[in-house]
């Protein structure tokens, strides 16, 4: 596969949705922090659609919320996939973030290599809360962790 990792445009914001759909995720707000998403477009003339993957930040002051990060399944690999949070948290930590928080209900390990800890949801800042695609889970069903720069500045990937 010749794929290529770039800053998601408002054009993309189609196949962006319907990569979030087929794997039954939130789309909620995306469009509003585009600029912050990445996007996997494989190169080869004959994909279609030829985004086929992603992962992005809502920012908020010096925090963010990590979300979205999808494969196509026929596209999945897990280098790829650890590619995409190692450049996601650098780009993270580029625009000034010291924490990234994340909401997930069944991949606490996967994330725990990178770093992050689980969190009270109490514990999320306000404003966070307050995102549409925080208020889209349920604290019963979730569970929140928290990613702070000076913790995955010594994380080798």
């Amino acid at each position: 596969m010749s794929i290529v990792v770039r800053l998601a445009k408002q054009n993309d914001m189609i196949y962006m949705e319907q990569l979030l759909e087929k794997a039954k995720l939130n789309k909620a707000g995306i469009a509003e922090h585009i600029e912050n998403f990445l996007v996997v477009e494989d190169l080869r003339p004959e994909a279609r659609p030829h985004i086929v993957g992603m992962v992005g930040l809502e920012v908020y002051g010096e925090c963010g919320i990590l979300r979205s990060l999808v494969l196509r399944s026929e596209s999945w690999n897990s280098r790829v996939g650890v590619e995409l949070i190692a450049l996601i948290v650098s780009y993270g930590w580029r625009l000034g973030l010291k924490k990234i928080y994340l909401m997930t209900s069944n991949s606490q390990s996967f994330f725990e290599y990178w770093g992050f800890k689980e969190i009270a949801w109490n514990k999320v800042p306000d404003e966070l809360r307050q995102s549409t695609h925080f208020q889209e889970y349920d604290e019963a069903l979730a569970t929140v962790m928290c990613l702070q720069k000076d913790e995955s500045e010594s994380k080798k990937a």
